[in-house]
């Protein structure tokens, strides 16, 4: 049986709820007259024993002796008897189910409400918190340990690496596939140079801008998947890279990105950008910084690591066939030739020796060059151990003549192999 005050779950022969210290009456005891002392554990209207239970709480046991009972008074043929037992049963019912009601509504009221203004134990939150304001992040304000710059002024770390945003353009496009819906997406143009910064890990200096962000109202921004022409890339020493990051905003107006990068002496070095979308977008020239000379090949030597492969770059040449279907605006494009052996090289995750010249070019004015989506005819490929291929690859670049070209592969040992080609254009 059940205790009919906190519904604890007590035995048959209990006399005492264990829980809430209400007297119980034994299910197995025999049902007393009406003079018997009426029962004031619960809450509410005095009853009796001989009084029916609320049938939450009613035993077989107790069932059973009301049947009894009530054959037994069915034997006097007293039938007024009966019909007025039961009229008071039922009033006595119906005063018991109020109370039960009553109660459990004001125990439910009192959570309700605790639970909307969580006043007991963290103040009134639930109140003073809006829609808008429940996720505001911990990078809301800037730590007194960063610069702090605006669109156009530079970050200059000495002898590692300058840094600056050059403005932000808001755009109405958005991205079918993405399941962000951002309130305002702005394409960020940026650019940063290698004034210094080598490391034996890293093959040069490499930003990008959706480390941390923070919208107008406090809540992280995101990169977005959106219709970026300038990706950035790995700029090695001496080299500059000009590029755009996509990101998205549930709160349009100002914004923060702030970013944190070790140098190669293992110094960390931490900056801030405060992004006004309204403020003149700056376009700034970037000095090709000096540098000691890196050491390249030349076009017809061979770089060859033993038991590896061979590359040897060929030619170059100069193409005027643009691609209409991309953004990108080259000033030049070149064709540059190559031809690569597999020595020896396995590897358990690809099918063979697989080469290209286009991931790391800096043109002769130290920007970062790219591949361009050229006609090329003779495309690279994977080889076999004793393969060769005579191969090409499309570049453009924003200032014309010479390139450097580095070429960085991990051999069949997982040690990485690294090697620059000084590539005259005639």
């Amino acid at each position: 049986m059940y205790c009919p005050r906190c519904r604890a779950f007590l035995p048959d022969t209990a006399t005492m709820c264990n829980t809430c210290k209400t007297a119980i009456q034994p299910a197995y005891k025999p049902m007393q007259s009406s003079q018997s002392q009426p029962y004031l554990g619960a809450k509410g209207p005095a009853m009796t024993y001989n009084e029916p239970v609320s049938p939450l709480v009613q035993t077989a046991a107790q069932r059973n002796a009301e049947v009894i009972e009530k054959k037994k008074e069915q034997k006097k043929k007293l039938p007024i008897i009966p019909i007025a037992i039961g009229a008071g049963a039922l009033v006595i019912v119906a005063l018991l189910v109020t109370v039960i009601v009553l109660l459990t509504g004001k125990d439910r009221g009192t959570k309700t409400a605790a639970n909307d203004t969580t006043e007991s134990a963290f103040g009134n939150i639930g109140s003073d918190i809006t829609e808008e304001e429940d996720s505001v992040s911990s990078y809301s304000s800037i730590g007194d340990d960063y610069e702090v710059f605006n669109i156009g002024e530079t970050w200059t770390v000495d002898g590692q690496w300058s840094l600056t945003i050059l403005g932000a353009k808001k755009t109405d496009e958005r991205n079918e596939y993405s399941d962000k819906e951002p309130e305002a997406v702005y394409i960020v143009d940026y650019i940063y140079t290698n004034i210094g910064y080598e490391d034996d890990i890293m093959d040069g200096v490499f930003f990008s801008l959706d480390d941390t962000i923070v919208d107008s109202k406090g809540r992280n921004g995101y990169s977005y998947l959106g219709n970026v022409t300038s990706y950035a890339q790995t700029a090695p020493l001496g080299a500059t890279c000009r590029a755009q990051a996509c990101i998205g905003l549930d709160h349009d107006g100002t914004f923060k990105i702030s970013m944190s990068k070790y140098d190669d002496n293992a110094n960390v070095h931490k900056a801030a950008f405060v992004i006004d979308p309204d403020k003149e977008a700056y376009d700034i020239s970037i000095q090709k910084p000096e540098v000691a000379e890196i050491p390249a090949l030349s076009i017809g030597e061979t770089w060859t690591v033993d038991g590896q492969w061979s590359i040897t770059v060929t030619g170059v040449r100069e193409t005027d066939r643009r691609n209409k279907y991309t953004e990108k605006n080259p000033e030049k494009v070149y064709m540059v030739e190559y031809t690569y052996s597999n020595l020896g090289y396995e590897d358990e995750y690809t099918d063979g020796l697989y080469i290209t010249v286009d991931d790391m070019v800096v043109d002769s004015e130290g920007m970062m060059g790219y591949q361009y989506p050229g006609d090329i005819k003779n495309y690279p490929k994977p080889l076999a151990v004793g393969e060769t291929i005579k191969a090409e690859s499309c570049i453009g670049v924003e200032h014309g003549g010479d390139m450097r070209i580095t070429i960085v592969k991990y051999d069949g040992n997982k040690n990485k192999q690294k090697e620059t080609f000084l590539v005259k254009v005639q």
